[in-house]
Order: C-alpha cells, then structure tokens, then sequence
C-alpha cells in the first residue's frame, strides 16, 4: 500500500477545485468525481457526464414555509367556514341578516379559496422540481441501477392508476440511494436497504387525502 505522501492529490477536472481522498462531487462546482482512484495525475474518476450535484437545500426551505403558509391558510378557512355557517343559521332561525354580511362572507370565501388555490399550485411546482433534481443527484452520488430517470419522478404523478405506485416508487429510490451509509464505490448497496416507515406513512396519507377529496367532490356535485 502506498503512504499518505506517495498519494497524488486530486483535482476536480471542470473548475480545478483540489479534492479530498473522499470526496465524490466537487464542493465547488458539484461535478461527480467518482470513486477516488488514479486515472492520470489527478486521480478523477468520472461518474458520468451530466451528473453535476445540485443542492437542494433552498428548495427544501421555500417548500417548508409555503407549507406551513398552506396550514395557516387552512386554519383560517375553516375558521371562515364556521362563521359562514352561523351566519347561515341565523338566516334560517328567522335572524336579522344584512345584506352586506351575506356579501362580505361570500367575498371573504372567495378571497380564501383563491389563495389557498395559488398556494397549491405553488407548492405542486415547487415539490415537482425539488423531486426532480433530488433524483437527478442521485446519479452524481455514484447510485447505479436507478432504473426510473429523473423525469418519472414528475410523469409519475400524471399517469392513471400509475401514480397511484410510481410516485411511492420514486420517493423510496431517493430515500435509500442517498442514504449515505449506502453510497458505495460500487453503488449498488442501495438497493438492499429498507424503505423507510416515513416514506410509507407519507404514501398512506397521501392515497387516504385523495380517496377522502374525490368522496367530498361527488358528494357537493351531488347536492
């Protein structure tokens, strides 16, 4: 085995960042170094090409705040909901019912129901592209044998009876390919870890939410 000083220093070969022995992406431009190894003075393996590491930390912060902003909002409608309610009621007892309060609660309403549908769309575009490219880096962590690319993670969720499996097929690939205790040189270690209980219960309650919002759906068509 060769010493510490026998060991030629690595570089990454797109911005010439110098690279520890364990490095498997540059931290500076995030280009997939591979597994250490001595291909040529620098010792850089490619992974593959395309496969630059993108952080998705500050996806990660803008989807945690407009989904806290989305619990709010939900709060406050139900809140609007409850008073609309007692309004309606007092119209029913025979109550004194202004006009103008039957307007405001109507705009009221609206006003909600229209954030609270930005919102949603706001939070579907942004979880899409945070799955996407936590996918897509996948690659650049040395993950062989993904079998779904990177785009299944968004088309997933638009096929029939598809994205009832998919999506939960997707999420679990991410979770264990960068599980860092499976990153390998091989890269295929991943494939023998469990799926997390996080990942099913968050599958679970996203089918439940569905079944329970298509219920609602017919029932107000209905009436």
């Amino acid at each position: 085995s060769m010493s510490g000083d026998d060991v030629q220093p690595r570089f990454c070969i797109s911005c010439g960042q110098q690279l520890t022995s364990a490095d498997r992406f540059c931290l500076n431009c995030g280009t997939a170094v591979g597994d250490p190894g001595t291909s040529g003075a620098t010792g850089f393996t490619p992974v593959a090409a395309g496969t630059a590491f993108k952080s998705g930390h500050t996806l990660v912060q803008w989807l945690s705040v407009i989904l806290l902003l989305s619990i709010i909002l939900d709060l406050v409608a139900t809140i609007a909901d409850f008073a609309e309610l007692r309004l309606i009621n007092r119209l029913i007892d025979g109550k004194n019912v202004t006009l103008e309060e039957l307007q405001d609660s109507d705009d009221r309403q609206a006003a909600i129901g229209a954030i609270q549908f930005i919102v949603f769309v706001g939070t579907g575009i942004l979880f899409l592209i945070w799955i996407y490219r936590a996918h897509k880096n996948l690659a650049a962590l040395g993950a062989q044998g993904l079998g779904w690319g990177p785009r299944w993670a968004i088309g997933g969720f638009f096929i029939p009876l598809g994205n009832l499996v998919i999506p939960y097929l997707i999420t679990a690939q991410i979770w264990k390919a960068s599980d860092p205790e499976r990153v390998d040189a091989n890269g295929w270690t991943w494939k023998d870890a469990p799926v997390s209980l996080l990942v099913k219960v968050w599958w679970a309650l996203w089918i439940v939410a569905g079944i329970i919002g298509q219920f609602l759906l017919r029932r107000v068509f209905e009436e």
